[in-house]
């Protein structure tokens, strides 16, 4: 590819990420996880369920068996987790932007894959 070429691919990369972080789902999800880390509550809950899975990871590394009270106390947590309307928001905004990414991706996909059949007049209707 000539270097005026990755250029262009380069720009149309750059419009594409600037188009979605305007898209209503970045700023859901954004706005989503300024509120949860605001959140004294949600911040403890998050803090000590990142520890505990911490510690299991380090069980896990070492060879050793996570203890089942280690299991209970974390799936506890996430329970709580799950609970917590802030963590519930940013899970819902979060799937969302991770379907709009994928979505942006399957259709870079088919693009690259179909390339003999692409029509640059054609516009959304054609995949």
């Amino acid at each position: 590819m000539a270097t005026n070429e990755v250029v262009k691919v380069k720009n149309q990369a750059r419009k594409l990420g600037k188009t979605i972080i305007a898209s209503e789902q970045y700023a859901k999800l954004k706005q989503a996880e300024a509120e949860m880390k605001s959140d004294e509550i949600t911040q403890k809950i998050l803090e000590k369920f990142q520890a505990k899975q911490r510690m299991a990871k380090v069980a896990k590394m070492n060879g050793e068996q996570v203890s089942n009270k280690l299991k209970k106390e974390i799936n506890n947590l996430k329970i709580k987790m799950h609970q917590n309307e802030k963590v519930k928001e940013y899970l819902q905004s979060k799937e969302q932007f991770s379907n709009l990414m994928q979505t942006i991706n399957n259709i870079i996909t088919d693009m690259i894959q179909d390339d003999d059949s692409y029509d640059p007049d054609c516009g959304s209707e054609c995949h």
